[in-house]
This record gives C-alpha cells, structure tokens and sequence, in this order.
C-alpha cells in the first residue's frame, strides 16, 4: 500500500523541479508513495492546515487542532513569520532557528549580519507569543553558533583534517553557496542543451535512413523499368502499374515497421531499465514519435514511387525492352 505524501502544491512542483519529476517516479513507476496536493488533511480527530510561510522559498507551516486544542509548527525557516489568523489563541508555538540574545558567537550583534532575516531572537518570539495570544511555546534549538568566524572554521579544519603546509583549497576542500532557484535554473539550461544536441542527432540519423531508404527505392525502380514496360505492353494500364506499385511500397515500409519497431521498443525498455538503476525518474513509451514515424514512413515510401513513377511514364515502351 503506497505510503500518502501531502504537501502544498507549490512545494510538490518545487521539489518535481529540483529532482526531476522524483514524485511521478515514486508514485507513478514504483507506486511505494501516493502524491496528495492539498492545503488540509485530516487524521481522526486532526485537522492539520498547510500554511505557506514564505511564497518565494515555499516555506510550509502547519496547524495541529484536535478539539479546543491548537499546536503550530514552525521548525523549518520561520522567518519572517507571516501573518495568519489560525494562529490565534494556540496552545504551543513549537518553533526553531532562535538566537537566545541577539549576540552570535563570535560577539557579533544579530542585526548586524545577513542572519537577522533568518534567526529570530527570544524578545521576538516573545512578541509572536502576546501578538497571537499563545500559551506557550518550544524552542527547538537556539542556534548560538551561528555567526562562527572563518578562523574558528579553519581550526576545525585544521584538527580533524590537517594537511600541513598545503592550503585546502589545493588539498580540495571546497564549500558551495547558492540559490536552489538559481540553480535549478542552470540545470533546466543544461537539460535544454542537452536536449537540443541529442534531438539534433537523431534528426541527422532520421534524414540520412530516409535519404538511403529513397535513393535504394528509386534505383530498384529503374532496374526493372524493363520488367514494367513488359507488363505495359500485354495490356497493363498505367493505373494498373500504379496501384501495384503502391502496394509493393505499403508492404515494404509495413515488413520494414513490423521487424524494427519491436526491436526498437526492447532497445529502449533495456536502456530504462539500466538508467533507472542510477537515476530515478519516470518514464514513458514515445507514443506520439512513433505515430510519426510510422507516417514518416509510409509518406517517404509513396513519395519515392511518385518520383520514380513519373519518371517511367516518359519512357517509349519499346526502347525499354529492347534495354
């Protein structure tokens, strides 16, 4: 039985996108989750309300009532804390990234450092606590260590992982800052790219069998040109030799679709099924790809015989057979 996920519809898209569709994965070809997008759930005699916090990071609150009792869930991120009437009157506040007096370790003010828009301080908290008339509240953890200097981080360094006299950025000790929307819009660039040359290949591949497949088609046509002129000549019309020309083209691109759309479904089911032992994401059957190029197929076969056809109808019968 698939586990529910519930999770506010911006928070599902964001995570779709940062890992590449992993619910549909998960839900879809696995089946191990059920994706719920909701703003409510219920759990007995639990209301749980889903509060997006901070719309530009999709931060997620969440207000626990059973009966007269109300708790509120803020432990990821919660500043700012946006305003919001459920939280009026609630029992317990349970709330995280609190600085006990606005003095970071290394003696540095709180509102002094970029932190002050993450950390709240206790007098804060205690002005959330009057504000929305709640009764008590639980810090988490007091994050006191915020703020340490670049020194005291090489000193950790340096007694865990010493390397002498080597600097660590040589030694390959490399520490990364960035945005999550800025860098899954570097990804979405890549995989476009990435699409782009893999579309263009296969297009090359495409236009090369269909040059070949057109050119061997016309060649053959030419090489009985005598045998056509023979039937002409005991009474076959020119809509006669048409038709069984068309026919012959139909049922060589059908033996040619017969034999290699099978082996090309096989090929791809083989290729899923190693990709998805590394990289979990969903997968489906190119349905509309391979109604083109069924149709691509036919159209390229009906085309050569026109060509070619027309090509027939300005030859004297007699100096064909005489060939």
């Amino acid at each position: 039985m698939p586990i529910g996920f519930y999770a506010l519809p911006e928070v599902v898209k964001d995570i779709n996108q940062m890992n590449r569709d992993c619910f549909k994965y998960y839900g879809d070809v696995l089946h191990c989750i059920s994706v719920n997008e909701t703003l409510h759930i219920k759990i007995d005699n639990i209301d749980i309300d889903l509060i997006n916090n901070n719309t530009s990071r999709n931060i997620t609150f969440y207000v626990l009532k059973e009966h007269e009792k109300k708790v509120i869930y803020a432990c990821c991120n919660p500043k700012p804390f946006a305003h919001n009437d459920l939280y009026f009157d609630a029992d317990i506040l349970i709330i995280s990234m609190v600085s006990d007096d606005g003095i970071l370790n290394d003696g540095t003010k709180l509102m002094d450092t970029p932190l002050k828009d993450e950390i709240f301080t206790l007098d804060e908290v205690i002005e959330l606590k009057n504000y929305y008339r709640i009764k008590k509240i639980i810090v988490t953890h007091i994050d006191e260590i915020w703020g340490k200097s670049y020194g005291y981080a090489k000193d950790i360094l340096e007694k865990y992982f010493p390397q002498g006299d080597l600097d660590y950025g040589e030694a390959g000790f490399v520490c990364r800052v960035f945005g999550t929307q800025d860098y899954s819009k570097i990804m979405n660039i890549a995989v476009v790219i990435a699409f782009f040359f893999l579309y263009g290949f296969v297009l090359l591949l495409g236009l090369i069998g269909i040059l070949n497949v057109m050119s061997t088609e016309m060649f053959q046509i030419r090489m009985r040109a005598r045998e056509f002129a023979v039937l002409q000549s005991i009474g076959m019309t020119p809509d006669e030799l048409d038709r069984m020309l068309y026919l012959e083209s139909v049922f060589c691109a059908g033996k040619a679709l017969v034999t290699g759309l099978p082996a090309g479904m096989i090929l791809v089911f083989l290729m899923k099924y190693c990709v998805q032992k590394l990289l979990p994401f969903p997968f489906h059957m190119p349905w509309v790809t391979i109604t083109v190029v069924i149709l691509v197929s036919f159209a390229s076969m009906w085309g050569t015989m026109q060509v070619s056809m027309y090509s027939l109808r300005n030859q004297n019968l007699i100096e064909t057979i005489r060939m």
